[in-house]
Order: C-alpha cells, then structure tokens, then sequence
C-alpha cells in the first residue's frame, strides 16, 4: 500500500463514530426545598337546618422545608417534610392547628405509575395523625394524572390536605406545574369546599428550581385564597431520565 493511500485510511479510522458506552451516575440523588407563603380561609358556622350562622376570616401564614432523598437514584423516594403553622381569626375556635408539623413518605416512582404511602403529623388542640398517600398515572416526565393526600409538603398551610389533578414533567431541569382541585383543611368548614391550585417550579439552572403555588377558590363572606413560594435545591446526581 502506497504512503498516500496510508493515510487516507488512518485518517478514515480517526474519524469514525465509533460507539462509546455511557455510563449511569448511580450517586444518591437529593432535593432540598424551602418555602413559605400566607393564607386566608374562612370559618364557617352552620345551623341545623344548614343556614349560615357565621364566617370570619382565618389568616395563616406556613414556613417549612422538605427532603426528597432517591437511593442510588433509583427509583425509590423517601421524603420528609416539617414546618410551623400560625393562624390568627376572631374566632379562636378556628385556630387548632397552629404550630408545628411534619411528615414522611415511601413512594416508588416507575416510569408510568408511582405509588406512595406515609403520615402526617399536625398540631392543634388534639392533634393529628393521620396517613398520606400518592398516585401517579402517566409518563413521569410527561403528562400524567396524581393525586396526593397529606403529601409530606414545605407549606401544608398553604396547600390543599387532599388534591387531584394533572401534572407535568416532575424534574428539575426543565419547567414543571400541577394544576388540579384541593380539598380541605376541613378544620374551617362542615362542608367540602374544593379550591383550583396550581404548583409550578422553573430552573434557573441545572442544580436551583423556583418554586411557586397558589390556590383559590369562593367563601360565604370572601374569596378564600393562598400563594407561597422558595426554592428547590437538587444535590448529588442528576435524574437519570433528565441528563443533558
């Protein structure tokens, strides 16, 4: 083989695509949010025959964190989340469940469905304990329909107890949003009164969210509403189904 035709192959050979294997960072994968927002309900007073007796604002205000922890960033998640609730109503009645809370939860996150269950633990003159649950149907990085009661959340003050609802993309390097119905905190009325939420998060780069939520929806005597917002942290690996 001539000198030339040497390096015409050598020079085929470099510039070839050759196949490389990836491979998966299978660190511990971890979120870390922070929110706070403020509230105002309505405290309903009913008679027997179902008339209004009374409805007085109820101002809440819910600072608290949350954790979401994925082993070897699979497709396990244990969450956490604690904060303070502070309420203030003419009717002290209405204020019991002021002070602090938390809760965890176990979910299993397929790429089609996702399955959590847990407790939250909520102050007030009793107090509460009672189990949270999720369910997810639909692409995890897609459109997909979840339901949540109690979630493990940074403002459970803020937020519905129970919601359903339609979601969209739940990871962190690319903007995301719940949009749906919330019912309770049932502590302020005999009756259900569901809300229009919305929970939406956009990156500001590939390790820092902005998370923001709200919900509204009609009183007797008021719009009864609720807004917060705070930051989502995303430490260790990235999701395996969202690197760029």
């Amino acid at each position: 083989m001539s000198p030339r035709m040497t390096m015409v192959c050598l020079s085929a050979l470099m510039t070839a695509q050759i196949p490389v294997a990836v491979v998966r960072d299978s660190s511990d994968r971890l979120q870390i949010s922070l929110v706070t927002g403020a509230a105002r309900y309505e405290s309903k007073h009913f008679g027997c025959s179902g008339e209004l007796l009374s409805a007085y604002p109820v101002d809440v205000t819910s600072t608290g964190a949350r954790v979401d922890y994925w082993p070897g960033n699979g497709s396990v998640r244990i969450s956490g989340a604690g904060g303070r609730i502070g309420e203030h109503s003419p009717d002290r009645g209405a204020e019991d469940i002021a002070g602090p809370y938390g809760g965890i939860q176990l979910a299993w996150e397929g790429r089609s469905v996702g399955l959590g269950a847990g407790f939250t633990r909520i102050s007030g003159e009793d107090g509460l304990s009672l189990p949270s649950g999720y369910l997810r149907i639909g692409d995890l990085n897609g459109v997909h329909f979840q339901a949540d009661m109690l979630p493990p959340s940074e403002s459970l003050g803020i937020t519905g107890w129970c919601r359903v609802g339609v979601g969209f993309d739940k990871g962190p390097l690319a903007p995301g949003y719940m949009v749906g119905l919330s019912f309770l905190p049932f502590s302020y009325s005999e009756q259900v009164e569901p809300r229009v939420f919305g929970d939406f998060h956009f990156p500001v780069s590939r390790r820092v969210d902005i998370l923001a939520r709200g919900q509204f929806g009609p009183g007797e005597c008021r719009m009864q509403w609720a807004a917060g917002g705070g930051l989502r942290l995303n430490v260790g690996a990235l999701p395996l189904d969202d690197r760029r």
